[in-house]
């Protein structure tokens, strides 16, 4: 639980992590920390990577930002989706081109404490990994939106650019959400 916790690449149902007042003894303790290795593969390969941080600690692939319609928002594109960075900020009002699916995302994002109103704008509170660059942008725009033309590295390159145009005939499928 402390490590699920940790890494919150997941919100948990059951938030209780016991206490480490209980001995156990040394050799016993190797061993359990052995199994949860074990425990800590296999899910990952059943595709469920509960203990692993959402985007590398030290952020090696290229960043990517959305700034626009009064959001700034900074990312990752990673594996498995598409982390939006803590501290992004994200706009309150939605247009009525916005999916009902990501307003529930929001409304169960701010309910989670994921993200909070401030200042008439919602700041991330913590890395968050969506399943795509385009739900990310929707969220973070509060519109329909094509993530793979609206994130953009600091050089202005979309992310369609950067990934998918320069991989010979390698093309992603579309996510426009």
């Amino acid at each position: 639980m402390q490590r699920a916790k940790e890494v919150a690449r997941y919100t948990l149902d059951n938030g209780q992590v016991p206490d480490n007042s209980t001995y156990v003894p040394e050799p016993m303790e190797a061993e359990l920390l052995d199994v949860f290795e074990t425990i800590s593969t296999l899910v990952s390969t059943l595709g469920y990577p509960v203990f692993e941080p959402l985007a590398r600690a030290v952020r090696a692939g290229p960043r990517f930002f959305c700034r626009s319609r009064g959001c700034d928002a900074s990312g990752e594109l990673v594996e498995d989706g598409f982390v939006v960075f803590q501290g992004s900020k994200s706009r309150i009002d939605s247009t009525a081109s916005m999916p009902e699916s990501i307003g529930n995302r929001r409304k169960s994002m701010l309910e989670a404490s994921i993200i909070e109103e401030m200042d008439g704008v919602y700041i991330f509170r913590q890395d968050y990994l969506f399943p795509s660059p385009s739900n990310a942008a929707a969220t973070v725009l509060g519109a329909s939106a094509n993530g793979w033309n609206e994130w953009k590295d600091a050089g202005g390159k979309t992310l369609s650019e950067v990934h998918r145009d320069t991989q010979d005939g390698d093309n992603l499928s579309e996510d426009v959400a």
